[in-house]
């Protein structure tokens, strides 16, 4: 029953029944975007374990999908990035290599782990220079 539908006889007790309500709403907001979160963190993590048996047993195409799958979530972490990036260098994809690294550079814009991805895509660039 939401108690903002009775007729309070007192103002103060109405304020305090809207300012209860809305904390209601923005704690629910707050979980649901906490679940949303966790969710997606989750399936990263699956993900990323799926992706290292694969390597494992050696099925680098079904690593190399795993990854690309967990890349397209937006999830920021590294693990997905950093093995396209070695199976991209391994198997002479550079330009797959030099895509993953773009987009590893734009999703942690701001964060130390973004220099290291501007470093590997500087040596990709001048691997590319030296093959041509």
């Amino acid at each position: 029953m939401n108690l903002m539908l009775i007729k309070w006889p007192f103002p103060r007790v109405q304020r305090l029944l809207f300012f209860i309500n809305s904390m209601i709403t923005r704690l629910e907001f707050k979980a649901k975007q906490h679940q949303q979160k966790t969710d997606a963190l989750n399936k990263t993590a699956q993900l990323n374990s799926e992706g290292i048996s694969f390597e494992k047993a050696g099925k680098i195409e079904n690593a190399i999908a795993v990854y690309e799958e967990n890349i397209k979530g937006g999830y920021p972490a590294t693990h997905s990035f950093d093995g396209l990036v070695i199976l991209y260098r391994k198997l002479k994809r550079y330009g797959d290599e030099e895509r993953v690294l773009y987009n590893a550079i734009k999703v942690f814009k701001g964060k130390s782990t973004n220099m290291d991805y501007q470093d590997r895509l500087f040596k990709l660039n001048t691997i590319i220079k030296k093959r041509q």
